[in-house]
């Protein structure tokens, strides 16, 4: 089995009792407040990623939390893309302007501020594809997405 690190946005579920991201459950490296969310590091041997955040949700609803994502979110900018890939933020800018044939993906969104977000899951994909990040980066951004929309179908 493989050990998978993912971080849980978490929540106090309506009724429950406080909830407090606890750093000694099992799998837990550490935990943060951030935003009024609990954001749990976890490092979890598994059978695979779905598997991984089903058993580290379990133990958060029965101390009273409500996991609303699997982090990092979908929607990245230029920067988290130039973070995540390890790629930097002028090779990703430049890799984002180009006028090739074989360009990185559009921008899924615009905020108002006109600051363009991609889909990491799309974005990782065509960077696995030329080999400038791994394929399991790439598996991991579509198997966070489908966890994502799985937990908001919920």
């Amino acid at each position: 089995m493989a050990v998978w690190k993912f971080t849980l946005a978490v929540v106090q579920n309506d009724g429950a009792a406080e909830f407090v991201g606890d750093a000694h459950r099992d799998g837990v490296l550490g935990t943060r407040w951030m935003n009024s969310v609990w954001l749990i590091d976890y490092a979890l041997s598994a059978e695979g990623l779905a598997a991984a955040v089903a058993r580290a949700r379990e133990t958060i609803v029965v101390d009273g939390g409500k996991v609303i994502r699997l982090e990092p979110d979908d929607l990245v900018t230029l920067q988290e893309i130039g973070n995540e890939s390890g790629l930097g933020w002028h090779r990703v800018h430049a890799l984002a302007n180009s006028h090739s044939d074989d360009a990185m993906p559009l921008p899924v969104r615009r905020l108002a501020s006109d600051r363009p977000l991609w889909s990491w899951r799309e974005v990782s994909a065509w960077l696995a594809a030329r080999e400038l990040v791994s394929k399991e980066t790439a598996k991991f951004a579509a198997d966070a997405y489908e966890i994502n929309a799985g937990m908001m179908s919920n």
